[in-house]
């Protein structure tokens, strides 16, 4: 250990904590130090977020003063089948609920920077990762997922992929096969497609708008 340069990053708020967890997700929980007397602040919201928890807790440990995570590898993990990592209870929503976690935490006028690192973790995290790691009777349909992570503002239209729209649909159950082509065509079909006009079609001046009656009058 006399031997070992410690490679330390210090944050001196939330949101560059939050970064650090959006850009790597490095972090072991296991691993983590913190006072005693900051629990008595602070709850263990696992309604809210289920066995991933431990990111928006070490959020709200942050909260008084600064954080710093140590990069150089000091503890050894061994990751085996039984572990709660692979076992514990997760939601739908308590994936949508860490990323609005990260969310709140970060700047309301937030810059492009923050917004490409948070959509881009997300991207991989709900549709790549999250989703697929639900256990079946807590997958709403990959369809329904989506729509949920728009609404709540964790994810973007843009932001969805035929890949991993792909992974998706295999993790609800459909062959693998043909999930590529089921993917593009839904993306296409629910956010893209647009009613096309006549090729006469001409579109009305203000006046003729202002002119146009419904039919009871």
């Amino acid at each position: 250990m006399e031997n070992i340069r410690l490679d330390i990053e210090v944050y001196d708020d939330l949101g560059a904590l939050a970064r650090s967890f959006l850009g790597s997700s490095g972090l072991c929980f296991g691993s983590t130090m913190y006072r005693s007397s900051a629990l008595m602040q602070i709850r263990f919201d696992e309604e809210r977020f289920g066995i991933i928890w431990d990111r928006p807790f070490l959020l709200d440990l942050a909260r008084p003063g600064k954080s710093a995570v140590i990069r150089t590898p000091l503890v050894l993990y061994r990751r085996h089948p039984g572990q709660d990592t692979k076992t514990g209870a997760l939601t739908a929503q308590n994936l949508i609920e860490l990323m609005r976690a990260y969310r709140a935490v970060l700047p309301r006028h937030w810059s492009r920077a923050d917004q490409q690192l948070f959509y881009g973790h997300a991207r991989v995290f709900l549709n790549r990762y999250g989703y697929a790691r639900l256990a079946p009777d807590q997958r709403n349909g990959a369809f329904t997922f989506i729509r949920t992570s728009i609404h709540n503002k964790v994810l973007r239209v843009r932001d969805i992929r035929p890949g991993s729209l792909a992974i998706m649909l295999r993790a609800d159950g459909k062959r693998a096969l043909p999930c590529a082509l089921d993917a593009v065509r839904a993306v296409t079909r629910l956010f893209l497609w647009r009613p096309r006009r006549a090729e006469n079609y001409q579109t009305p001046s203000p006046r003729e708008r202002g002119q146009v009656r419904h039919p009871e009058d």
